[in-house]
């Protein structure tokens, strides 16, 4: 182990962070703000976050060090943000403390899924039209197809009754 002393993490985090990024898009909760700032130090290679290793053994988003050097820390229970929709901005004016659940709805994997969900043209199976008649919503992002349904339940049904006449012609059998 070295005998050098370590600097502070605010002294090692500044320095890893390009303050003349690109504006936010104008699709973002961030439009109209101030330059994304880059961060260009390490990057969880799962994630496509920043990562920065505020002390020795602990690694730590760098947008989540940068909201603790400028605001202190994240309340237990909230989480951040990204209002530009960009993992490689650390600018604080761009995040936002909010519950989970805010930060799902608002997440770009949320908007991709619904996306995904609106362009389909055919049920799961490829084999029925999503016609708004052949249509229901099971949640609020979601269609399913009721063609489809409709034989799935009509196969349980069959499944269910071959089960019950199992049982009573095994009950007939055993009374004799």
């Amino acid at each position: 182990m070295s005998d050098r002393p370590t600097r502070p993490p605010e002294e090692r985090f500044w320095p890893k962070v390009n303050k003349e990024g690109p504006y936010p898009s104008a699709d973002t909760l961030a439009a109209g703000l101030e330059r994304c700032w880059d961060w260009i130090g390490a990057i969880f290679p799962t994630t496509g976050y920043g990562a920065f290793m505020k002390r020795k053994g602990t690694v730590v988003t760098a947008y989540g060090m940068a909201w603790e050097l400028t605001h202190g820390p994240v309340p237990k229970g909230m989480e951040l943000d990204h209002l530009c929709r960009r993992r490689q901005c650390v600018n604080p004016a761009h995040l936002e403390v909010v519950p989970p659940a805010v930060n799902m709805h608002r997440s770009s994997a949320v908007a991709v899924t619904k996306a995904r969900h609106a362009a389909r043209t055919h049920c799961i199976k490829g084999l029925h039209e999503l016609t708004p008649e052949n249509c229901y919503s099971q949640f609020q992002s979601t269609r399913s197809c009721r063609e489809c349904r409709r034989i799935n339940s009509q196969a349980s049904e069959e499944r269910r009754k071959a089960r019950k006449r199992a049982e009573k012609s095994e009950r007939n059998v055993s009374e004799s």
